[in-house]
């Protein structure tokens, strides 16, 4: 192979090797082609929370798995996605459909909290006879009856005083004498007993 040759192989691969080694870090940038308008845009991201966990997100038409809850990490986080403006339907069989257009700013995270699908035909329970305090939650009632018992659903749970709640009300301390109690609503028989954990006197 003649120099020559050799030399434009060189400089070719070098230009392929520059060209994606700036388009690697621009896409790690979060730096995307916007196609319809020939630019380069730096992405933004989208944040919900959807109530029940198990209902369906579309984006534009296009669906988005949701991420598994747990304990520490709630919602569904959406990245990559070129700024305007996009047409949110959350559903699921059964409940009502939630719609939203939300606009996407550039370097941003647009959020979408508290959605909550209500079902197409509720069923209603009566609340207990004597109610002293009733609080409405993402997953459902929280009582407190006048002899200071608290219900959730209708079933007993730790406690007898409602001291402190997530700001979603999926998590809640209660207080019984002298002790607290950390319950998650998604199991509510399943109590934390504070004071013990962390030596509280």
């Amino acid at each position: 192979m003649k120099l020559r040759a050799r030399k434009m192989i060189f400089y070719a691969f070098a230009i392929v090797f520059v060209i994606a080694g700036a388009f690697l870090f621009l896409h790690a940038k979060g730096y995307v082609i916007d196609f319809h308008r020939l630019t380069l845009v730096k992405t933004g991201a989208l944040y919900v929370r959807i109530e029940p966990t198990d209902a369906h997100l579309f984006i534009d038409g296009k669906a988005y798995p949701l991420e598994d809850e747990g304990f520490f990490t709630k919602g569904t986080l959406v990245s990559g996605l070129i700024p305007r403006t996009y047409h949110l339907e959350v559903k699921k069989d059964g409940f009502r459909s939630w719609l939203k257009d939300l606009t996407v700013s550039s370097g941003q995270v647009a959020t979408a909290q508290f959605i909550y699908l209500i079902p197409e035909h509720p069923s209603l329970t009566p609340f207990a006879s004597q109610v002293n305090n009733f609080w409405i939650t993402q997953k459902g009632a929280l009582i407190q009856q006048n002899d200071s018992t608290l219900l959730f659903e209708n079933k007993p749970i730790r406690g007898n005083r409602v001291v402190l709640a997530s700001p979603e009300h999926t998590t809640i301390i209660t207080k019984a004498l002298d002790t607290h109690f950390l319950i998650s609503l998604d199991s509510p028989q399943s109590a934390l007993n504070i004071d013990a954990l962390f030596f509280f006197t």
